[in-house]
């Protein structure tokens, strides 16, 4: 029986981390030959180039854009599912991550487990570092769920990884660099482009919106580089936007329209950006601590990038 493929999606930005993301997870798969790669890689002079050496590979989409050309987070994600090309699975991650043996295969049987088609498997990677001498290390995450950690005068929740939970316990939100679900969802419920800021939290609703339940996953296989300003010279998003006047002003636009666009997902039942399987209220008053208040009009965001 030939494997079933899995899609994974990954939108990266000047990130030095990406060629090693792409080698570990293929080194780590039980099956390498099924998994096919959609990447927007949004690059600068330091990065331009990395990925030539997979661009002869069948199994390879890839989209490379200047950073100074990028609409941020949620457009590049959004690129990366048009690149679906019906796969069976959809796995988006960070540009920055590494994978355990047998991700793939632990995924699967995950997802068959739940016995539900609208399943999606997500916590928050454990953590990879480097030591002094540039090794990596590996620190271990049991499942969990994502929880509210705190909602400021925006009313965007903040998240962050809940207590340890027993495998396939259902959960409402999704981490952003970690999700496994049919590929499908690549087509009915893409990312938004215009969001990127509270993006884990506007793909939340509309996976509830649409009808998928999301669980955690048995074990976590993947670990992310947390806090990447500790081990390398990074660049993000909206710093380098704010460098230059004219692209001040593009961010400034885009976050005005992020935060529209959130206030209508968030708090409108007719939202456009919502489904119709479930209503936003509903998703609300699932959670034990919800947010009290709803998107407010303000323009000003923390620094955001991938």
């Amino acid at each position: 029986m030939t494997p079933e493929r899995i899609f994974v999606k990954i939108a990266a930005y000047r990130d030095p981390e990406l060629l090693k993301t792409v080698s570990s997870l293929l080194a780590a798969a039980e099956h390498p030959r099924r998994i096919d790669f959609g990447i927007v890689n949004q690059v600068g002079d330091e990065t331009r180039g990395q990925l030539d050496s997979l661009r002869a590979d069948a199994r390879f989409t890839i989209y490379e854009f200047d950073w100074t050309q990028s609409l941020g987070l949620g457009w590049a994600r959004n690129m990366c599912d048009q690149m679906w090309q019906g796969q069976a699975f959809s796995l988006q991650i960070d540009s920055h991550m590494r994978f355990r043996r047998g991700w793939d295969t632990q995924f699967i049987t995950d997802w068959r487990r739940t016995a539900d088609d609208m399943a999606v498997l997500s916590c928050y990677p454990a953590i990879y570092g480097f030591n002094a001498d540039g090794s990596e290390f590996y620190e271990h995450t049991l499942p969990h769920q994502i929880e509210i950690q705190t909602t400021p005068d925006d009313g965007i929740p903040r998240l962050h990884a809940g207590p340890d939970t027993a495998p396939l316990t259902p959960g409402v939100f999704v981490a952003g660099g970690l999700q496994f679900n049919q590929g499908t969802a690549c087509r009915d419920v893409p990312n938004l482009p215009e969001v990127f800021y509270g993006d884990e939290t506007a793909h939340s609703v509309r996976l509830f919106t649409h009808g998928y339940n999301v669980y955690a996953p048995s074990d976590v296989t993947a670990y992310h580089l947390y806090e990447r300003h500790k081990w390398m010279n990074v660049h993000y998003w909206h710093q380098d936007m704010m460098q230059d006047p004219a692209l001040a002003r593009r961010y400034r636009n885009r976050h005005r329209l992020n935060m529209d666009t959130m206030r209508e997902l968030l708090t409108d039942e007719s939202s456009v950006f919502a489904g119709t399987h479930r209503g936003q209220a509903k998703f609300w008053n699932s959670l034990p601590n919800r947010p009290q208040q709803a998107v407010s009009n303000s323009i000003e965001a923390p620094s955001a990038g991938l």
